[in-house]
């Protein structure tokens, strides 16, 4: 089996793991007797140099979206070896969190505009879905 842990807010702890954003695991069932079997990966992924975090991610037809947490919100498309494709400029969030990719769209939650957003493949930008109160950070996916 394999999983990724996604890593934020390190410019908190830039010293720690210094370009590490995304770190897999790969283990099978004995891994729940023995968790000294977990095998730990840590990439480095060719991201924008403001990029100091991944606040979601999802998987839209066989590629892997990452969430950069950065001044510049965007999305990194990967293959399922995390070589970047693409990165997508979000031009109407902020903040973006919490990625749900469901029929041929991904929605997102932007904490900053307190929005969710659906963005589509080739568009060039998202579409607002919901908008919360209008205070900061209270719309998530989950």
């Amino acid at each position: 089996m394999r999983a990724l842990v996604t890593l934020c807010n390190k410019h908190r702890a830039p010293d720690v793991a210094p370009g590490v954003l995304v770190v897999e695991l790969r283990f099978d069932a004995a891994a729940i007797h023995d968790p000294s079997s977990i095998e730990i990966l840590p990439h480095r992924l060719e991201l924008p140099e403001t990029t100091t975090g991944i606040t979601g991610v999802a998987v839209l037809d066989g590629r892997l979206l990452l969430g950069l947490q950065s001044r510049l919100p965007a999305l990194a498309i990967a293959d399922r070896q995390l070589n970047i494709e693409e990165i997508v400029r979000l031009h109407a969030t902020r903040d973006v969190h919490s990625l749900l990719a469901h029929g041929g769209f991904v929605f997102m939650a932007s904490t900053g505009t307190d929005q969710i957003t659906t963005w589509s493949p080739g568009s060039p930008d998202v579409v607002v879905t919901t908008v919360g109160s209008g205070e900061s950070d209270t719309l998530h996916l989950n």
